[in-house]
């Protein structure tokens, strides 16, 4: 025969969690990328929050919710800029003046910005209105680096490319 006894404190606090945080493991430099933060909220309905993401000591996006209920999820998104190249560390935090537990305010992430451009290099015979329609429709897109070699007119730049194109 097996008895069991059951303890612990099933008292519900007054809290505010920083749940989740929803963000890409890989940015590429120079777009944005949003972060999402889930709130969790027990006990603070109508109470507003405030909601931020920080890099080292620069605050870089901000937002003030309010809670609608008295248990009741939030979702906060932020769209971030990738400038620097390498892993990098962001802290996102909920702050609110009339709570007691905090160490479950906050998280770290770390995202790893990449350089994305992608080389391309298109190839062509002679000078053609075809040509330039190709080279304006990449160009638009900033993750892309276009050059164009025409023999006679131009020097080949001898690089690495991800993707050759051949006109004619």
């Amino acid at each position: 025969k097996i008895s069991t006894i059951g303890i612990g404190d099933t008292t519900s606090y007054k809290d505010v969690i920083l749940k989740n945080v929803l963000y890409n493991k890989i940015a590429y430099q120079g777009n944005k990328f949003p972060v999402v933060a889930e709130i969790t909220n027990t006990g603070f309905k109508d109470k507003q929050a405030q909601v931020s993401i920080t890099k080292g000591s620069n605050t870089l996006a901000s937002e003030k919710i309010t809670f609608n209920n008295e248990n009741g999820l939030s979702r906060v998104e932020f769209n971030i800029g990738a400038t620097n190249n390498g892993i990098q560390h962001y802290n996102v935090v909920v702050a609110l003046a009339d709570e007691e537990i905090i160490e479950n305010n906050s998280k770290d992430i770390f995202i790893d910005v990449i350089d994305g451009k992608q080389k391309i290099l298109l190839i062509g015979l002679a000078p053609h209105p075809d040509i330039k329609a190709l080279r304006s429709v990449i160009e638009i897109n900033d993750n892309y680096e276009f050059e164009l070699f025409i023999p006679g007119l131009n020097e080949l730049k001898e690089d690495k490319y991800d993707l050759i194109l051949v006109h004619q």
